[in-house]
Parts: structure tokens; sequence; C-alpha cells
């Protein structure tokens, strides 16, 4: 996974797993195998206070409602609470039926049911990684509630390079002043009659326990200090886990990365980002990992790290020679220097942006930006690359959140 130290025209193979294709390769495993949807989640700061699923049931915390489900066709919770919105959603046990259901809680839409089905496009574009997103018409959903309003979307995500088309239901209801309730199932177009059925008695496990808005007003009245907004923790599932079979050895200890076989750490945010035991390779000397923000407030983007001695410490040929990768690739073309303000860096480092356009021919060309920063590792030459990939909508948004990452860099010069 890591790259060749070999300043080659010749690029090695996995080189070519990095840059759109591995952006791509890191959402779509985020999305189908680890819940569909979960991407579209922005958490904020976690915190392991009040619980919020207890067992096979989630309990709302500003709307006063709660979800139960059956633990033999449903699992992997996952929830996010922020300010105006918290969800929970949870996939298909069964290998032969592939389906996310999410439930959501939020004053996104103002209330309106309308607008709540027609912004879930939106809100399915802004994911940055869902191709070809078409409204379509379905012949069958649950049963449509009083006043409430549904609709239906496809869309194509790559896994291991093939196009999987999708379809996602989706159902909006009122509930509070301007605060809908969401209804989403995303399944395999084919699995679809067969995951309607689970769908129905799932959302027959949702309980409204309070008209949700009085109750969030009041919270947001009564406490300053946003600790129940600031909440989104992920129940262990050993995503974040190391393992043994990552090459050279795992660095990884919860949210804390720390460098195999030089002396520096990075923490993160575990409700702002992930990482899994093969987005690692320590082997050859170096270290590599990478990253994918997970969240509702952060925009989707990729981040590697990666240690070299190839430029005998000169971060300026270190950032500059990316754009030879880059052009190195056959999926890219179109490498320039991107007009986008830089991420600000110490004395001793580098920073540069590129844009470039990503074609493996399988499906429409991406435009993506890559920032590649360059840190001085030691006093031997050694020097930590920092990569992020994102599409150009989301850069300037992208930018704080991967400038606090770098931030929590330490590194122990020697």
């Amino acid at each position: 996974m890591a790259r060749s130290q070999q300043a080659s025209a010749a690029l090695p193979a996995h080189t070519l797993s990095l840059h759109g294709k591995n952006l791509i390769r890191l959402f779509t495993v985020c999305m189908l195998f680890s819940g569909m949807l979960t991407m579209l989640a922005r958490p904020a700061a976690a915190s392991s206070e009040p619980e919020r699923i207890d067992g096979n049931t989630y309990n709302g915390l500003d709307y006063g409602w709660s979800l139960t489900w059956d633990d033999s066709i449903w699992t992997d919770p996952y929830e996010e609470h922020v300010d105006g919105t918290e969800y929970v959603s949870i996939e298909t046990v069964d290998d032969e039926l592939t389906a996310t259901s999410r439930i959501v809680v939020t004053d996104m839409f103002d209330g309106d049911v309308d607008a709540c089905v027609t912004g879930w496009e939106d809100a399915l574009r802004d994911s940055g990684s869902l191709r070809h997103i078409k409204p379509t018409e379905l012949d069958s959903g649950i049963d449509l509630a009083d006043d409430s309003a549904e609709g239906a979307y496809t869309y194509n995500v790559k896994v291991q390079g093939e196009l999987v088309d999708l379809v996602e239901y989706v159902q909006c209801q009122p509930f509070g002043d301007g605060v809908n309730l969401v209804l989403s199932l995303a399944v395999l177009p084919d699995e679809y009659e067969d995951a309607l059925p689970l769908f129905t008695d799932l959302v027959d496990g949702i309980s409204l326990d309070g008209s949700g808005a009085d109750n969030h007003a009041s919270d947001s009245a009564s406490s300053n200090d946003t600790s129940d907004a600031e909440t989104g923790d992920r129940p262990e599932n050993n995503n974040n886990s190391a393992s043994a079979d990552v090459p050279g050895g795992s660095g990884v200890d919860g949210n804390t990365y720390t460098g195999v076989n030089f002396d520096w750490s990075v923490e993160w945010d575990a409700s702002v980002w992930k990482t899994e035991p093969d987005w690692e390779d320590n082997s050859a000397g170096n270290d590599y990992f990478e990253m994918l923000s997970t969240g509702l407030n952060a925009p989707v983007m990729a981040v590697n790290f990666e240690t070299t001695v190839q430029f005998d410490g000169d971060v300026e040929t270190c950032a500059s020679a990316e754009r030879l990768v880059l052009e190195g690739d056959s999926d890219i073309s179109d490498v320039a220097e991107a007009n986008v303000e830089l991420p600000e860096v110490a004395d001793d480092a580098s920073v540069v942006a590129y844009t470039y356009t990503y074609d493996d021919g399988q499906g429409d060309p991406l435009e993506m930006i890559e920032v590649q920063e360059c840190l001085v590792l030691d006093n031997d030459g050694a020097l930590l690359e920092i990569r992020m990939t994102i599409v150009p909508r989301l850069y300037d948004e992208a930018i704080p959140y991967f400038v606090d990452l770098t931030g929590a860099i330490d590194i122990n010069l020697n």
C-alpha cells in the first residue's frame, strides 16, 4: 500500500491505488461494507455520557424518541448526535441481503416534508462520492404517514473497480415545529422488495415520546456547554483496532498512531476520522496509514501519512515531487497547481496543492484536489508526507479539519 521510495518514472503498481483510486476505494468500502450511508454523518466531539444505544435500542436525546430493532436482522448500530440532527443507522445481518437503514430526526429542512425529500438528493450529492444520483420511482414503499412525503433515488458507488447500483427509499414525516423524522433504506435494486418488509418492521420499532422541537429548545436554553450536541461515539466494532496482519506491525491504538519505524505520532478526533487495519503498512522501514472522514460536519476526504527518506530532508522537493507521481498515473490527467488558499505551515515545512482529472474508464471523470504537506521527521533526512484528497467544491470546508489533524502531529527530532 505504501509508495515506493525510488525516484523513478516507472511507478510501482501499488502507487496506482492512491489519489483518486484510493479516495474512491475508501469511500465505497466505508459506505457499502461498514454501512452504506454512514459517511454522510458529520459527527462532533465524542463523549461517553449519556448512553444512547442500550443493547438493541437507540434513545434520542434532544427530540424525545427511540428506536428498537431485532438484532437477529439488524446489526452494527452507528449513531450520531449533532446540533439539530440525531440519527442511528443499522445494517442487515444476512450476507445475502445488503441493506442499510437510517432513522433521522433533524431540523435541517425546517419541518417541510417535501423539501426534506427533494433535499435528500443534495445530502447524497454532498457526500462527494456517489455517482449518477437521480430521482426514481418505486412500485412500493412503506405505509405513508399522514402529512408525509416519500421519494427514492438511484446512484452508483464503485467497489473493487466495479460500479454498483443502489436504490434508496426515503420518507419524511413531520415531527414537532420545524423538525422532520426521516426514514431511509439503501439497498441493491434487486434486493429492494426483500428488504422492504424488514424495513417496515424496523419502522414499527420507532417510539415518538415527545414533540421534539420543544425538547430541543429547552435543552439548548438550559445548557451552553453543548455536551449533548457534541457527542457521537460509534460502538466498539474493532474497525480501529490493531491487526496482526498489518505489514510491519501496527501503530494504531484507538485514535492514536505512533510511528513504527520513526519517532512521531498523531492523535485524531475519533468522531471525525476513521482508519482500519488494511489501510496501514509499516513495512520496508517506513510508516504508512490512511484515514477517512466520517462525519455530518466534516466533508468527506481521504488523508494519508507516509514517511520517506527519498528527498534527503528537502521539504520543497518533497512537496513538488508529488506532481510527478500524479502525472505518472495512467488514470490521471490535466495535473496543475491548484489556485486555492493553502494551509499555513511552519518555516521548515512545505505544502502544495494540485488539481487533476481522474478517469479509470468505468464512470464519469472526477475532478480532484490533492494537498501535499512535508514535515521534517529527523535530522538524518527523513520526512513525513501528509496528503489530503478531496473534490474541489469541498476544499475550503475541509481545510480547517486538515489543519486540526496536522496540528496534532508530534515529532521527536533526533
